[in-house]
């Protein structure tokens, strides 16, 4: 598990992402995470039956040596 802070549009709230997928290389590391995030609590609740309230996120992230 990764924690983390993400913030939408002003609002923050924690995280924790799955890790899903991690993978080292000559050029670096990659990560990739997902959750489900409640849109609701970072103030999205416009246009409510056009999306979801919760809603699945995936990151992939890519580090390399600097």
């Amino acid at each position: 598990m990764l924690h983390g802070q993400l913030t939408v549009r002003g609002h923050s709230a924690p995280v924790e992402l799955a890790v899903t997928e991690s993978r080292a290389s000559g050029d670096g590391l990659t990560l990739r995470g997902t959750t489900r995030i409640d849109r609701y609590a970072f103030g999205l609740t416009a246009k409510k039956g056009l999306a979801a309230r919760y809603l699945d996120l995936e990151i992939t992230a890519h580090a390399t040596p600097g």
